[in-house]
């Protein structure tokens, strides 16, 4: 879809969605919220938001305007709910929160604990139950929200987008919407994670208008690792290869690249196409233990170096290599997990009540404990399918 088209296609959206909202008030009486950030401070909490001004982004309106399609407004209050009403002291209009994409929890209140902030977001029916989950990183909440993208006209549907995109192609990422938040942080069997974002550059030249104008912005934002919760606290982080080790274990990632080493130098891409994960537990000497089950198939995406991979003997040693990629990245996930935060994120007690439910009720009350002893062991199959053409590239003299 063109950017034009979209823009009509929201415009128009916007106006229907919030059709008998509010005791059916006009458009511009509403201020519509698209993402939120939420800091502790001293007394209380900081609320954030990022208000869509709709005139802005209507491409069927002439003339010029401001430069920005978002405004950012802040209040305090010793509550949450108490924090967003006083933001009517500052928004000129009713503060709409029924099309919010993203919220973004600072990383010193995650330190705190996020149970009650959770709260007033699933027992309010006005917030959506699709609100995807980021974990501001180094930074306050706020001023995550407030840099304005250079790529999308409304920074929040950057927000989601790269956080959607990273996933489905990459694999560092993990999405989450407030009900999954919620019920991790309740269960007693897997603990919560959560994207990490983080602002590179400087946060305050990311809130003016030149940062939309230069070829390269002055700020962006980018997400960074997952964050690791135990029961509602943030406990830690997974750096990137940890990150991509724990959606592995997960069977998260639909599609990646495994850059395998080729020789001394060079090394060789595998586009990973498809997988499959299984987790299953047995019980041995009276004690659980974990099998993850991995196959993936890919591609040979890009040749750097001198292998001649028309030789099936070249094609085993690529699989095996693959193989050993990943298995070591889910095995450094598994180990920050177990040695690091000390925290089931993978869901393995799950495994074990689904299984053996008997022994799961022996151990639920100490599963902690069990848990960062728990003997796992990794099965991973690559398996690739095709290797590409080859023109003599590195035909010797």
């Amino acid at each position: 879809m063109k950017q034009k088209d979209y823009m009509v296609a929201l415009t128009l959206l916007l106006f229907i969605g919030v059709a008998g909202c509010w005791n059916n008030m006009e458009l511009p009486d509403l201020a519509i919220v698209m993402a939120l950030g939420i800091d502790q401070t001293d007394d209380g909490y900081r609320m954030s938001i990022q208000v869509l001004d709709p005139i802005e982004i209507d491409p069927l309106r002439e003339g010029g305007g401001q430069d920005t399609s978002v405004t950012v407004y802040q209040a305090e209050g010793v509550t949450i709910q108490e924090a967003i009403r006083k933001l009517h002291t500052k928004v000129p209009r009713r503060v709409n929160v029924s099309h919010t994409q993203v919220i973004v929890i600072g990383e010193t209140l995650a330190k705190e604990g996020v149970r009650d902030t959770l709260d007033l977001f699933v027992r309010d029916h006005e917030f959506p139950p699709y609100m995807l989950m980021a974990i501001s990183r180094g930074i306050e909440a706020q001023d995550v929200v407030s840099v304005l993208t250079p790529i999308e006209t409304i920074p929040a549907d950057q927000l989601r987008a790269s956080l959607e995109t990273n996933a489905e192609v990459w694999g560092t990422t993990i999405v989450v919407n407030i009900n999954d938040l919620v019920d991790h942080v309740n269960s007693n069997d897997q603990e919560a994670v959560v994207s990490g974002i983080q602002v590179l550059g400087d946060a305050k030249k990311g809130e003016v208008t030149e940062n939309l104008e230069s070829s390269k912005a002055f700020t962006s934002l980018n997400y960074d690792g997952l964050a690791v919760f135990k029961d509602d606290r943030l406990e830690g982080w997974l750096n990137e290869e940890e990150s991509q080790g724990y959606n592995y274990a997960q069977g998260n990632i639909t599609s990646t690249v495994i850059n395998v080493p080729c020789g001394e130098e060079g090394h060789i891409s595998l586009e990973q196409l498809r997988m499959n994960e299984d987790s299953t537990s047995n019980i041995k000497n009276e004690h659980p233990h974990i099998e993850v089950n991995i196959s993936l198939q890919a591609n040979i995406s890009d040749v750097e170096c001198g292998m001649d991979i028309t030789k099936p003997a070249s094609v085993s040693r690529l699989e095996a290599a693959a193989e050993g990629v990943v298995e070591k990245k889910m095995a450094a996930a598994i180990e920050k997990a177990q040695t690091g935060v000390q925290a089931d994120i993978f869901g393995f007690g799950h495994v074990i009540y689904r299984e053996h439910p008997d022994v799961w009720k022996q151990i639920e009350d100490d599963w902690d404990n069990h848990f960062v002893d728990l003997p796992v062991n990794l099965n991973v199959d690559v398996q690739l399918l095709q290797t590409g053409e080859i023109d003599d590239l590195y035909e010797e003299e």
